[in-house]
C-alpha cells in the first residue's frame, strides 16, 4: 500500500475464496490487492493520474489472469460448454468495465472509478466464490481419478448444497461491506480535505489581517456581543458601547458622532445596502486617527430587526492626511502617469492656472507652456530629471486666459519596486509678484529714482566687472566721464 494512503480493504481476503489451485489463488490475491489499492486511492481522493495508473494496472493484470486461468481450465474442459461459458464471463467482465469507464457523460472521473470499484468488488467475489470454485472443484475431482462428467456432477452437488448458503451469505456481506467501507473512507477523506482547506484559508486570512491595517468585527446585536480580529480597545469600545447602545461616544471625534449614529442606524433599519462611514477615533496616545468603517447586516429576525452585522475597520489616517494636504495646500500639485499624462490635480492648480481637471486630464503638462523658453531649456530639464529623479527651477508659463506668469517648479519621479517609472509628481507656486518685487528692489538699489540712470553703486559694480574682464582677456579698456 502506498505511503500517506489509509490502509483498508474493500475486499478482505480469507480462506473462503481459496479454490485449492495454487496458481489461480495467488493471482486472485494479486487482483484483490490491486482492487483494494484502487479503492484506497479513490477514498483518499487521489488525483486522476494516480487513479488511471492503478486502474490500468488492474485491467492489465485481470487480462493476464484470465488468460492464465483459461489455460488451466482448457487442460480439463476440452470442447466443454463449461469452459466456453467461462470464457464468455471473462469477456463480458472486460466489456462491462470499459462500458462504465467510457459512459462518463456528466460525471466526474472519480465517480466513474467509484462505480467501477463497486462493480469489481461484487463481480470478483461472485466469480471466485461461485464460478471459479465450481471449475476448480471439477479439476480437483479429475485429478483424483474421476471422469469429466462425474467431476462436474460432484462439483454441482457440492456447490448447490450447504456451500451455496455460505456463498450467498458471504456475497451479501461483501456487497454491503464494500459499499459502506468505500463511502465511509470517502467521507473521511472529504472531511480531512475540508479541514485542511479551512486551516489553509484561516492561515491565509490571518497573515493578511496581521500584516494589514484592517480588522474584522462581528457583532451579535441580539446577545450584545462583539468579536474583533485584532486587539484594539478603541474599535472594541466603539462597536460594543457606541454603535448599538449609543451611550458612550468618548472614543469618536465630537464632529463625527452624529454621522456615525445616523449611518449605522440607517443600515440597521434596512434603509441602506451597506454601512459605510469615515470618522476619527481617539487612540491611547491621545492622537486622532481616521478609520473607514464598512459593514453589512447578515441576519435579521422575522420582523426585520438586525441581529448580526459584520464589517471591516481600515486605518486610513495616512491617506486622509495626504488628501487634506493635497486638497488644501496653497501650492499647486499635479500627478502624471508613466507616459507623462496628467491624471490628477489639486484645487490650487486650478486657482493658479485657471485650468480645471476636465481641461487637463490625459494631457501633457506642456499645455501650460508659454513658448518663452526654448527647446534647449526643456532638454536640460528632462536630462536632469532622469539623472537625479528630481528637478527644480523657474519656468515661464501661460494661464488659460493667456496671461504669462512665473512658476517655481519642483518635479519628482516616483518609481515602482522594480525601478521603473510609475508617476511624476509636480509642485509649483506662482512667484510672479515675488519676481516683480525683487526687480523693484534691485532697481531702487542700483538706479537713480529721478533720472532712471545707474547710480554710484551700479557704476562701481559695472567698473569692477569691466576690470575683471580686461584682466581675463588681456585687453585694454577706458572709462570716460562727462
Amino acid at each position: 500500500m502506498d505511503k500517506n494512503i489509509d490502509i483498508f480493504e474493500i475486499f478482505p481476503w480469507d480462506a473462503n475464496f481459496e479454490t485449492g489451485i495454487e496458481k489461480v489463488d495467488e493471482q486472485h490475491k494479486k487482483l484483490v490487492e490491486i482492487l483494494n489499492r484502487l479503492a484506497a486511492h479513490l477514498a483518499s481522493l487521489s488525483n486522476i493520474d494516480e487513479l488511471n495508473d492503478i486502474f490500468d494496472e488492474l485491467a492489465n493484470y485481470a487480462d493476464y489472469h484470465f488468460k492464465t486461468e483459461e489455460g488451466v481450465w482448457s487442460q480439463y474442459f476440452e470442447n466443454d460448454e463449461w469452459f466456453s461459458e467461462h470464457e464468455k464471463t471473462h469477456g463480458s467482465f472486460m466489456d462491462e468495465v470499459v462500458a462504465i469507464k467510457e459512459n462518463k457523460e456528466n460525471k466526474e472521473f472519480d465517480e466513474v472509478i467509484y462505480e467501477i470499484v463497486l462493480f469489481l468488488a461484487q463481480w470478483l467475489a461472485y466469480h471466485i466464490l461461485d464460478t471459479d470454485k465450481r471449475m476448480a472443484k471439477v479439476v480437483l475431482e479429475i485429478e483424483a481419478g474421476h471422469s469429466l462428467e462425474e467431476a462436474k456432477k460432484q462439483s454441482n452437488e457440492f456447490m448447490n448444497g450447504s456451500i451455496k448458503t455460505l456463498i450467498d451469505t458471504v456475497l451479501k456481506m461483501y456487497s454491503d461491506i464494500s459499499t459502506r467501507t468505500l463511502d465511509l473512507m470517502r467521507e473521511k477523506a472529504l472531511r480531512i480535505r475540508a479541514e485542511k482547506a479551512l486551516k489553509k484559508s484561516e492561515e491565509k486570512w490571518k497573515f493578511i489581517l496581521d500584516n494589514s491595517d484592517e480588522s474584522i468585527w462581528d457583532c451579535d446585536l441580539k446577545k450584545d456581543q462583539a468579536c474583533i480580529s485584532k486587539e484594539d480597545s478603541v474599535v472594541d469600545k466603539v462597536i460594543t458601547n457606541s454603535l448599538e447602545k449609543f451611550d458612550n461616544f468618548s472614543q469618536i471625534h465630537p464632529d463625527d458622532i452624529e454621522r456615525v449614529r445616523k449611518d449605522f442606524l440607517a443600515h440597521l433599519k434596512g434603509e441602506t445596502e451597506f454601512y459605510y462611514n469615515k470618522h476619527r477615533v481617539l487612540r491611547k496616545d491621545g492622537s486622532w486617527n481616521w478609520i473607514l468603517s464598512r459593514g453589512k447586516v447578515l441576519k435579521r429576525s422575522e420582523d426585520g430587526m438586525a441581529e448580526r452585522i459584520i464589517g471591516i475597520h481600515s486605518d486610513i489616517t495616512e491617506r486622509e492626511l495626504s488628501s487634506i494636504i493635497y486638497q488644501y495646500s496653497s501650492q499647486a500639485m499635479f500627478i502624471c502617469d508613466q507616459d507623462n499624462k496628467i491624471i490628477s490635480i489639486n484645487p490650487a492648480f486650478t486657482e493658479i492656472t485657471q485650468y480645471t481637471l476636465k481641461d487637463v486630464i490625459g494631457k501633457d503638462p506642456n499645455i501650460l507652456a508659454s513658448g518663452e523658453l526654448d527647446e534647449e531649456f526643456y532638454q536640460r530639464m528632462w536630462s536632469d530629471l532622469f539623472k537625479h529623479d528630481s528637478w527644480s527651477g523657474e519656468v515661464i508659463n501661460r494661464r488659460k486666459d493667456g496671461e504669462l506668469y512665473i512658476q517655481e517648479l519642483n518635479i519628482n519621479v516616483v518609481k515602482n519596486p522594480q525601478g521603473k517609472i510609475d508617476h511624476y509628481v509636480g509642485l509649483f507656486s506662482d512667484i510672479s509678484e515675488k519676481k516683480k518685487s525683487e526687480d523693484i528692489i534691485i532697481k531702487q538699489a542700483n538706479f537713480d529714482p529721478l533720472t532712471d540712470l545707474a547710480n554710484r553703486k551700479m557704476f562701481e559694480k559695472r567698473l569692477e566687472e569691466a576690470i575683471s574682464l580686461s584682466k581675463k582677456k588681456s585687453t585694454p579698456f577706458c572709462s570716460t566721464f562727462y
